[in-house]
């Protein structure tokens, strides 16, 4: 795969300050890992480069990634399990956690999938700035077919969505496409999307591969003066097999973007409607702050 960093049948690795450029396939690869700590690390990978994701997480437990700053010709960083590719896949994908990232991505920033032939849990991205991208969210189950359950995407900021297809260019894209797979548990929250695409997706692709058991809150869609009520309004026009939807607005009139630093948060009282084009990005290098 032309991997840069390749973590194989590993525990307690913990890797931190290095840059990685020009993958020739995935970049970093966690497979059948666990106990892994990925810090403070800049991926540079060429936007014109089939299967150059950043960071793929597969088959593996308790991974905590912070501070990336990657650019992929593909997905930047994705969680996956297999029954047998790239290597034999035999434990499920648990306990992962992404956070203060700022993510270029050619197709989609922070993803589930593409396959799930394993169960996933307690999978979480939170305080992510995604520059460009097809997709900033993905829950895309196209391969295998199995459980997801307890995903958590907070505190997201969607800046733009031109890469990728045009027909599939949408802020969030979840889409159960496999002939039987569950995902539960999932919610979206504090998110502020600047520019939508064309259309989001939303559900299953039969009664035996379905959404069951999804919450969206505090979702701020360009142009708004209060977070999005309905799927219509936050651009969820292709749907699918899905239950249990619940749309929740803010509790104060705030839209909630990532902070000047790790642990803080800047709000923009609505009566802006639209927050500055420019504020500082989650710090990923404490001595830099990084700014686009």
């Amino acid at each position: 795969f032309g991997d840069n960093l390749l973590m194989l049948n590993c525990t307690n690795f913990f890797a931190e300050g290095v840059t990685l450029r020009d993958a020739g396939g995935w970049g970093v690869v966690l497979g059948q890992a666990a106990n892994v700590t990925l810090n403070d690390i800049k991926i540079f990978d060429n936007l014109g480069v089939v299967q150059d994701d950043c960071v793929d997480v597969v088959n593996s437990q308790n991974v905590t990634i912070s501070n990336i700053f990657g650019i992929a010709g593909d997905d930047t960083i994705s969680t996956k399990t297999y029954y047998n590719y790239p290597f034999q896949g035999t434990q499920s994908e648990i306990n992962v956690m992404v956070k203060n990232c700022l993510l270029w991505s050619q197709y989609v920033a922070c993803k589930i999938g593409w396959g799930v032939g394993r169960s996933q849990y307690n999978i979480t991205f939170s305080n992510i700035v995604v520059y460009n991208c097809q997709n900033g969210i993905g829950l895309e189950m196209y391969q295998d077919g199995n459980t997801v359950q307890n995903v958590t995407f907070d505190t997201i900021d969607v800046e733009n969505t031109t890469f990728g297809s045009p027909a599939s260019q949408a802020w969030a894209w979840l889409e159960i496409n496999t002939k039987t797979g569950t995902a539960t548990g999932i919610n979206l929250r504090n998110i502020l999307v600047r520019q939508t695409g064309t259309k989001g997706f939303l559900g299953g692709r039969s009664a035996n591969a379905t959404i069951n058991g999804i919450t969206f809150e505090n979702i701020w869609m360009p142009g708004g003066s209060a977070p999005a009520a309905t799927l219509a309004q936050m651009d969820f026009f292709g749907l699918g097999f899905f239950s249990g939807v619940s749309i929740l607005p803010s509790p104060t009139p705030t839209a909630i973007l990532p902070g000047s630093n790790l642990t803080n948060r800047l709000t923009i009282p609505i009566a802006t409607n639209n927050p500055p084009a420019r504020f500082f990005r989650p710090v990923i290098n404490a001595r830099k702050p990084l700014l686009l």
